[in-house]
């Protein structure tokens, strides 16, 4: 069954609440972050393997939620990276490693994230 004009507008309506809430999300997670720690920058984890069905929603939708995350923290980066925990237990950005290097990277602790960095 083909869908109506008016069925569109919905699903378009539904989308921008869905991303609205992510964005809610991250922000009071971030600011939470901020307050509580010394730390220069947040990492917002997109967990594929708790939930499958909402890191396919989130990489979907990457440049609309960066898009409006971007102006709540105007004098931050916020972009989207695949971090992987180092030897020290530090979090890594992998997302630009070529395929040699990728291969060396242990691949059950990389993980994709939403990073706003205010340093």
């Amino acid at each position: 069954m083909p869908m109506t004009r008016k069925d569109m507008l919905q699903v378009n309506k539904n989308l921008e609440d869905d991303i609205e809430a992510v964005v809610t999300e991250i922000y009071k997670s971030a600011i939470e972050h901020a307050k509580n720690t010394n730390d220069r920058s947040y990492n917002f984890p997109i967990a594929y393997n708790h939930a499958p069905y909402l890191h396919k929603f989130y990489i979907d939708n990457m440049p609309l939620i960066l898009a409006k995350l971007k102006p709540l923290f105007p004098d931050s980066s916020v972009h989207h990276a695949i971090l992987a925990r180092g030897i020290d237990g530090r979090m890594y950005d992998i997302s630009c490693l070529n395929d040699y290097t990728m291969s060396l990277v242990e691949k059950a602790s990389d993980d994709s994230h939403i990073v706003i960095n205010w340093a």
